[in-house]
């Protein structure tokens, strides 16, 4: 019996895919890799799980020899994989146990919830270790991606736009103003000087600022459709 391995800190149990039929071959290896997770989780061992490539072997004595020589694993499991209709069959096998140890399990056609199928198929394996509850085994779900980060550019580039505009139109008023009142009211010749600098001054910045609002605008429209 090999039982005695599994309570030494460190020791490596191999997992090989026996046969594969109506399964995509990455489909097995995953359900291997989660098999050795479950393995890993409820105890110090260390799960290897064989290269595909090794698994076709037709001698009588199974190549454990030479499964255990490539991965220097004491404990073995050999794994039988069926794709049926809805589900897949999967029989598990420790050939150095007395009697030969055995479990199977069914496992969704996905890996979504195969974890806890995948545990308790361990654990009619390795009755002799640990059950740890409440912990997600296998590998790790990729969880759906979450909303995207608000996009602050478009709107900074909208809000200086706004801004712009309104302190153009306020320019404006102040050219147009100091226009009017060159032309409705004497004054004398500084302050017409004065209101006509103002004028062509606050007018030009104004056109100026009327135009950046406008490129602005048309840039901010473009990040909100994406087209930039």
């Amino acid at each position: 019996m090999w039982a005695l391995p599994l309570l030494v800190y460190g020791a490596v149990v191999a997992v090989r895919i026996d046969d594969v039929t109506d399964v995509p071959l990455g489909r097995a290896i995953q359900i291997a890799e989660e098999f050795g997770h479950a393995i890993e989780h409820d105890s110090e061992l260390r799960a290897i799980v064989d290269d595909p490539s090794w698994s076709r072997c037709t001698e009588a004595s199974r190549c454990l020899a030479e499964l255990r020589a490539r991965t220097g694993a004491g404990p073995l499991v050999l794994l039988r994989i069926y794709g049926g209709l809805t589900q897949i069959r999967v029989f598990a096998e420790r050939p150095e146990t007395e009697g030969g140890g055995k479990a199977e399990v069914d496992l969704p056609l996905d890996s979504e919830g195969a974890s806890a199928a995948t545990h308790a198929l361990v654990h009619r394996l390795f009755p002799e270790l640990l059950h740890r509850e409440g912990t997600r085994l296998g590998l790790a779900p990729q969880l759906p991606p979450g909303p995207p980060p608000p996009r602050l550019v478009p709107w900074v580039v909208a809000g200086t736009s706004v801004l712009a505009l309104a302190v153009g139109v306020g320019l404006g008023l102040s050219s147009r103003g100091a226009r009017t009142a060159v032309e409705t009211a004497p004054h004398s010749d500084p302050e017409i000087a004065r209101l006509t600098d103002q004028t062509q001054a606050h007018g030009l910045a104004a056109n100026l600022l009327f135009g950046a609002a406008g490129l602005g605008a048309l840039v901010a429209g473009a990040l909100f459709l994406d087209v930039l």
